[in-house]
């Protein structure tokens, strides 16, 4: 019965699944075929909401809404993060401090047209031009931030903060236990 089913939606579907195949072949996208790429579960490569750092999380949900006769799809993401429900003693305690928690996303808005799929504030993984190098990129960042939860001192000198032309520069000790 699948195979008769996938037959029929085949046929059934034919010139819809030629455009769509039409526009992924050349990594383009318009936004009422976006939904074709939302899929749950799928690894999104995003920017960090705060630094405008890559950042990879898997899409839970992506929701069609419209606010102000504008539509827009609404993200919801997860990704690897750092733990902080931990009370502090627990914190001391706690080996494996790390695991799935909320992203924020940027929300897409609706376009006119077409565009590469790699414009979009949040895409595929598998759309990005250089999927290994990001990927080992933030493979890397990953392990350079939580081998930092063992660290006591720390000596910042920069910018600490940097969102929209609003910078906060530092120059201090910290000491701090784990």
């Amino acid at each position: 019965h699948l195979e008769f089913f996938i037959e029929f939606l085949h046929d059934e579907y034919q010139e819809e699944l030629t455009e769509i195949t039409s526009y992924l072949d050349h990594e383009e996208i318009t936004f009422d075929l976006l939904w074709t790429i939302l899929l749950h579960r799928v690894p999104l490569i995003t920017s960090c909401t705060i630094t405008g750092q890559p950042r990879l999380a898997w899409l839970k949900e992506a929701t069609l809404v419209c606010s102000d006769g504008r539509r827009a799809y609404l993200l919801r993401a997860e990704g690897v993060d750092f733990d902080t429900s931990f009370p502090d003693i627990a914190l001391q305690q706690a080996e494996d401090k790390y695991g799935f928690a909320d992203v924020p996303m940027h929300p897409i808005w609706e376009f006119t047209g077409a565009i590469k799929i790699n414009e979009l504030p949040a895409y595929p993984l598998r759309y990005h031009q250089d999927v290994p190098r990001v990927s080992m990129h933030l493979s890397q960042r990953g392990q350079r931030w939580s081998g930092l939860q063992r660290m006591h001192h720390m000596h910042y000198k920069g910018t600490a903060f940097h969102k929209k032309g609003t910078k906060l520069h530092v120059r201090q000790f910290l000491r701090y236990d784990l």
